[in-house]
């Protein structure tokens, strides 16, 4: 038998989780090599100091404060992660907006212009056109589905949409927070 395999054994024995064959052979390289046999005794008289030593109690309220110093350390990795990611959005936007806003401060000195106003207005005007012409066809939309038999279960129908999308951003926000405070 291997040297390095007995030394397994040996611990698997001093944890009494040996059979009886693999104790006898462990018995038999113990008697013949004595490195092994000098090992073998070390650890049963260490096995024996820790037998033999108190065991000591935690402090009262240590588990407590162990948990509260976990939930705020996870808190503090929250709180930094979530102005990371509102400060990188924020620089994301400026820069996505950044050209937007100096074509602007260009622009601005050219409004005296007056084939600028004059343009401006007949595009605002084209634009309120067509918001007009929308409203229309949604009226329009709106009438016709309100003067059919199934008009009236609508409501019934856009009601259940809404509470079942309330009960369900309710379970996710629920489920977030339970795997926010279940230990890692």
């Amino acid at each position: 038998m291997q040297c390095s395999k007995v030394s397994e054994l040996m611990s698997l024995r001093l944890d009494g989780l040996l059979d009886s064959a693999a104790q006898e052979r462990l018995d038999q390289h113990l008697a013949s090599c004595q490195p092994c046999e000098e090992e073998w005794r070390v650890l049963c008289e260490l096995s024996e100091l820790f037998q033999s030593a108190p065991l000591s109690v935690p402090a009262p309220g240590f588990a407590a404060r162990v948990t509260h110093r976990v939930a705020e350390t996870r808190a503090k990795q929250e709180l930094r992660r979530g102005a990371f990611l509102l400060s990188g959005g924020l620089i994301l936007l400026l820069l996505l907006t950044l050209p937007s806003l100096i074509g602007m401060a260009m622009l601005i000195g050219d409004l005296s212009s007056p084939t600028l106003i004059s343009t401006g207005i007949s595009t605002l005007t084209a634009l309120l056109s067509a918001l007009r012409s929308v409203g229309d066809a949604v009226a329009l939309l709106l009438s016709a589905s309100l003067s059919t038999p199934a008009a009236v279960l609508a409501p019934v129908y856009i009601a259940i949409a809404l509470v079942t999308m309330f009960v369900w951003v309710r379970l996710m926000l629920r489920a977030r927070t339970v795997s926010a405070t279940r230990p890692a």
